[in-house]
């Protein structure tokens, strides 16, 4: 498996551990859908929320949120869409973006909202 891909992973489990702690229950981990994929899927205080994760080794390219194009943003709420219809769930949605930087203490930066459909 090629590098990066090995990081976006660690960062991933990152991203759920840190949720864990604050009280988020991961449901469903890289949920694809066409073209779409959902990194995290949680609930949380009567809400199911969909994460992008941004992992980045430094912050000296451009901010993670930043890298989600418009594109990737309709995708993510298309495939949320999905996974909302076909386990029949009935709740209010947000999404999402978390950026995890640095290999050793990272940084988190939890973005609520970041996504807006």
């Amino acid at each position: 498996m090629a590098k990066h891909i090995e990081y976006g992973n660690w960062g991933e489990r990152v991203a759920a551990k840190y949720l864990t702690n604050l009280g988020y229950e991961v449901i469903d981990t890289n949920y694809r859908f066409h073209k779409g994929e959902i990194d995290l899927i949680t609930t949380f205080k009567n809400e199911i929320v969909f994460f992008e994760v941004r992992t980045r080794r430094n912050e000296d390219f451009v901010e993670g949120e930043e890298t989600i194009s418009r594109y990737k943003e309709n995708l993510l709420i298309e495939t949320a869409s999905h996974y909302i219809e076909s386990k029949e769930i009935d709740l209010d949605a947000r999404f999402d973006v978390i950026i995890v930087v640095g290999t050793k203490n990272p940084d988190i930066k939890h973005f609520e909202g970041a996504i807006q459909p």
